[in-house]
């Protein structure tokens, strides 16, 4: 097991004092049912703490007679879709029967070669366009993805070692190893605020992968490095994809 790291070196005594911060528990997964505990990173609270929800929707554009029967088979099921799509025929109004004629002829201008002049020299002489009857459709969850940024600022060599061997681990927690002509996974990281008035407040993430590891060695808008040789100031940005969705039942569990 790797030695566990922790940034500042006097991190104990601000947490004593009340202060924050954020564990990193690295695993490895050597097949699906199962992962291995390999080592721990503790740091101060992020510079940026974030809780992004994507929800995917897409447009769709049925036209006017769809509209009817999707009007119908709201109200009657869709077991019986051939009959009740008779049925909205059957009961058509003159205006909707006009509409659908429209739609057909639009749709007849738009095949030939005037395309798209053709369905502006329509829309020009009817002064109208047609209802394009969209709608908003539910596909699905996005995995959630979020970003936590931190800044390393060494006091004395140790630190300066630290900081080197924390980049160093999330960087090789982000890539696979090479086995023969194949590649591992790469490790997934489970991460909590702790010790801290504010963490209730936090939002838990679900176990994650790193998407991304950002590393900015000139973080004083210009390289400059102490006695050693190390970086002065080193800014770490790292990019998170959470590998379960989140659903509405998590959220009272601070998700």
């Amino acid at each position: 097991m790797a030695e566990n790291l922790t940034y500042p070196s006097n991190l104990n005594d601000l947490v004593e004092n009340g202060a924050g911060l954020v564990h990193f528990k690295f695993f490895e997964r050597p097949n699906a049912s199962s992962s291995i505990h390999l080592n721990d990173i503790f740091l101060y609270m992020p510079k940026n703490i974030n809780n992004n929800t994507q929800v995917s929707y897409e447009q769709l554009k049925y036209g006017g007679l769809a509209d009817k029967a999707s009007q119908r088979m709201a109200d009657t099921g869709v077991d019986n879709i051939a009959s009740d799509l008779s049925n909205v025929i059957s009961s058509m109004t003159m205006q909707d029967a006009r509409s659908v004629s429209q739609g057909v002829l639009q749709s007849a201008i738009n095949s030939t070669k005037l395309g798209s002049s053709g369905k502006s020299l329509y829309n020009q002489a009817t002064g109208r366009i047609l209802n394009p009857y969209m709608s908003m459709t539910f596909k699905g969850l996005e995995f959630k993805k979020y970003e936590l940024e931190f800044e390393f600022t060494p006091h004395n060599e140790n630190e300066s070692i630290t900081i080197k061997d924390i980049v160093k681990t999330f960087k090789k927690a982000s890539l696979p190893s090479k086995i023969g002509n194949q590649l591992s996974f790469p490790m997934e990281m489970e991460i909590d605020y702790i010790n801290s008035k504010q963490s209730e407040w936090l939002p838990k993430y679900k176990r994650s992968v790193i998407t991304g590891v950002n590393v900015n060695y000139s973080g004083s808008g210009q390289f400059t490095s102490m006695i050693d040789g190390s970086p002065s100031r080193t800014i770490l940005t790292i990019s998170f994809t959470e590998n379960q969705k989140v659903f509405r039942s998590d959220i009272d569990n601070g998700y």
